[in-house]
């Protein structure tokens, strides 16, 4: 990306009063998904979930470790991301997975409640 696309990116960001946004052919453009960034290391064996001050987060979301353990074809991958919780298709919810953020062991209700693994 050039410095160029960069300002024009910045500028979409900084300045509440930007009307358009970028010429997408020369930027990547992506909504804000509110969520917890995670480092994702998973093979078909094992998954392991660190946020992005490296603390082990595995724990916190079990629903999510089963939905990408065993699905790597065989290869071993890192995924950078976000958690995201989407009480609707395609809405995500910061409210609803702060119920998430910070519990070592969620009980089943809270992860039927509050899921992120689908």
């Amino acid at each position: 990306m050039s410095s160029d696309s960069c300002a024009q990116v910045c500028l979409v960001f900084c300045n509440r009063f930007a009307r358009a946004l970028p010429d997408s052919s020369r930027c990547s453009i992506e909504p804000k998904w509110d969520g917890v960034r995670a480092i994702v290391f998973s093979s078909d064996a094992d998954c392991r979930l660190h946020s992005r001050n490296r603390r082990e987060i595995t724990g916190s979301y079990p629903d999510l470790v089963t939905a990408l353990t065993g699905h790597t074809g065989g290869r071993e991958v890192v995924l950078d991301g976000e958690i995201i919780a989407r009480p609707r298709p395609g809405v995500p919810s910061f409210r609803l997975l702060q119920r998430r953020m910070h519990v070592a062991r969620p009980s089943r209700p809270l992860i039927s409640a509050v899921p992120t693994g689908s």
